[in-house]
C-alpha cells in the first residue's frame, strides 16, 4: 500500500520483476517520473480512480504478466479490468501492442490507461453489469501518439461533470 489512509493504492512488485528492470539512466528516469505520478495520484480522495474527459470516473486495473499473441507473432496483450465507479459496471478489455513498447513498462501503463480513457470517451468501450460473464475481451488501440497535456479547463470541466454524477446518483461508495 502506497499513501495514507482512505488515500492509498496498492502496487504489487514482485523482486523478480525489479531484477529484470534495465539498469539504463532511461529506464531509471521512467521508473522515478512513475514514482512520482503515484505519489500525485495519493492526493486524490481515491488515486485509483481515473477520470475521462466524458465524465465517466473508472478503475482500471491491469492483470498482469503479458500474454503472448499467437495470432499476431512480434505482439503480446494484456488483460484490463474497467469499472465505472458511478455505477460498479465492468468492461473487460485487452491492449495489445508490439513487443517492442515492452521495454518501458512505466511508459507502457502511462500509455495503456490513457488509450483506456480516451476508448471510453470515444463510446468503444461497453461496460456490463458485473454479473454478466463478458465472452470476449474488449480490445483497445494502444495510441502512443496520442498522448498530450490538458488544459486546467478540461481538466475542471471533467471534474464538474463527474461531480454532477455524483449529486444525482446518490451516496458514492
Amino acid at each position: 500500500m502506497i499513501g495514507a489512509v482512505r488515500r492509498s493504492t496498492s502496487i504489487l512488485v514482485p523482486d523478480s520483476f525489479l531484477n529484470d528492470l534495465p539498469k539504463s539512466k532511461e529506464y531509471q528516469d521512467a521508473a522515478y517520473s512513475f514514482g512520482r505520478a503515484v505519489a500525485t495520484r495519493c492526493k486524490n480522495c481515491r488515486p485509483d480512480i481515473y477520470f475521462c474527459l466524458s465524465g465517466i470516473a473508472v478503475e482500471i486495473a491491469m492483470v498482469w504478466p503479458f500474454e503472448l499473441d499467437v495470432q499476431k507473432p512480434g505482439h503480446a496483450w494484456i488483460p484490463i479490468d474497467v469499472t465505472d465507479v458511478l455505477t460498479g459496471s465492468i468492461a473487460k478489455c485487452k491492449i495489445t501492442v508490439p513487443d517492442s513498447r515492452l521495454a518501458n513498462v512505466f511508459e507502457f501503463v502511462r500509455i495503456a490507461v490513457q488509450s483506456v480513457r480516451l476508448a471510453i470517451d470515444e463510446g468503444i468501450v461497453v461496460f456490463y453489469d458485473p454479473h454478466v460473464q463478458q465472452a470476449n475481451y474488449q480490445p483497445i488501440e494502444f495510441r502512443p501518439e496520442q498522448m498530450k497535456a490538458r488544459s486546467q479547463s478540461e481538466i475542471r470541466s471533467c471534474g464538474q461533470s463527474y461531480g454532477i454524477g455524483l449529486s444525482t446518483a446518490g451516496q458514492y461508495h
